[in-house]
């Protein structure tokens, strides 16, 4: 993580991939609890990618900066 905090998309995809795929999974399981292998690979899959996209409104209203810290995980 050294190197990770002087790069912050790459600070970015290490942290708050990981965080958002337990985050999305934990809601697949309370809002859908199916034993399906597929349907919760897509669900979790389409969360972190929508949850990714909503902070590129951020970013560009910060020229370019990807958002990092507390108040995004």
């Amino acid at each position: 993580m050294n190197n990770a905090t002087r790069n912050a998309p790459l600070t970015y995809a290490v942290i708050y991939v990981p965080v958002r795929i337990v985050e999305w999974s934990i809601w697949y399981y309370i809002l859908r609890g199916g034993t399906s292998k597929l349907r919760p690979l897509l669900w979790i899959a389409g969360g972190v990618i929508i949850s990714c996209l909503a902070d590129l409104p951020i970013g560009i209203a910060e020229h370019g900066v990807v958002p990092v810290g507390r108040p995004f995980c």
